[in-house]
Formats: structure tokens, sequence, C-alpha cells
């Protein structure tokens, strides 16, 4: 088990990391849900959750930023399952900050069917695409 597997199944990684912010203040974090009722006995019922965020790791606890040239890297966590459950995380990295932005653009729009640059700056431009996760949170 490494030292990131371990902060996650013990619930204390918040203490080491922090939701990623550019100087702009923008910050990479969504949270969206997919629920699809079946309407016949063949059918499945979804009632799932995801979410993506790019977490930072500071050189010292007192604040070394990427904002600021002080990071260890940035990392991108994925949380999905079912609503209500403790589900499944990946986390990916380190990157320099601007791969992680690309991959988080690109997990967002994988997910979610929407460019994150539109949704970002103006929420009520998100459109609900089929079989894709309806945000719920950004």
């Amino acid at each position: 088990m490494n030292f990131f597997s371990f902060l996650f199944s013990n619930r204390i990684f918040s203490s080491f990391l922090y939701i990623f912010l550019l100087p702009s203040s923008s910050h990479f974090d969504a949270f969206g849900r997919q629920s699809v009722i079946a309407t016949s006995k063949s059918g499945s019922n979804h009632n799932k959750m995801y979410r993506t965020q790019l977490l930072e790791q500071p050189t010292s606890i007192r604040g070394g930023t990427a904002a600021n040239g002080g990071s260890k890297g940035v990392y991108l966590y994925n949380r999905f399952g079912k609503v209500g459950e403790v589900g499944e995380y990946t986390l990916d990295g380190p990157y320099d900050s601007e791969d992680a932005i690309k991959k988080f653009k690109s997990t967002f729009r994988t997910k979610f069917g929407n460019k994150w640059d539109d949704v970002c700056n103006d929420r009520d431009s998100f459109v609900k695409q089929t079989k894709r996760y309806v945000r719920y949170q950004f």
C-alpha cells in the first residue's frame, strides 16, 4: 500500500492535499449524478455518482502552492459508485499543472458531455447529455 492509498483508505487525505487553484481562483472540482429508472422488468436501474477533482500537494503544510511555485505536484482524483455508498476512487499523478488541467478537462468532457471551459464560467450553459452524468454541483 502506497502513501496515498493509505490516506484515502483512512479518509485523512484532506490534511495533505488541497483543491487545486489557479492564480485566477478557478477551481477544478465537479460532481454529478446519473439516475435511470427502468421502464420494463428487463431494464436496469442506475443511481450513480461521479466526482472529479484536481488536488495539489503543497511543499509544506504552511502553504507552498502551484500559484506561488511551491507545489510537489497536482493529482487527478476521481470517485465514483452508487449513491449512498463509499464507492471507488482513482488517484493519478503527480502531474505538472498544465498536464493535470488537460486530463481534468478530458475526464469532464467524457463523463459529463460538456466542455469545462464553457461550464466553469457560466454554470447555466451546462446541457444535459444522454447517458452522461448530470451536473449536481461544481
